[in-house]
């Protein structure tokens, strides 16, 4: 299983509009599964979880869509960082991962 305190632990997956979340396409067959495990041990693609990546989704595309991309990388950054009580805002990995792969073409 993939741990998250691991650093490269968000490499293994990947997000869809919808919320899904699945193995990333660059996952050699053994790193794939490992993925999948997880995501299934975990209960990760449950349909309450991709509704609520879903929504967060949602809502970061309408803050994204009106800024420039200085703006965004400056949100971005946010996004990767502990707020005051040393947490990571929810769904921060479905954030960044939309963010880069869909307005800053990382990824």
């Amino acid at each position: 299983m993939v741990s998250p305190l691991e650093p490269n632990c968000g490499d293994f997956f990947r997000y869809t509009g919808s919320g899904e979340i699945l193995p990333t396409n660059v996952l050699d067959k053994k790193e794939k599964e490992i993925a999948l495990t997880t995501i299934d041990k975990l209960g990760l693609d449950i349909d309450k979880l991709n509704a609520m990546r879903k929504a967060a989704i949602d809502g970061i595309l309408e803050v994204v869509e009106n800024l420039e991309e200085s703006e965004i990388k400056e949100l971005l950054d946010g996004f990767n960082k502990l707020d005051d009580r040393g947490k990571y805002k929810p769904f921060c990995a479905v954030i960044t991962y939309i963010i880069q792969k869909y307005f800053l073409g990382e990824k």
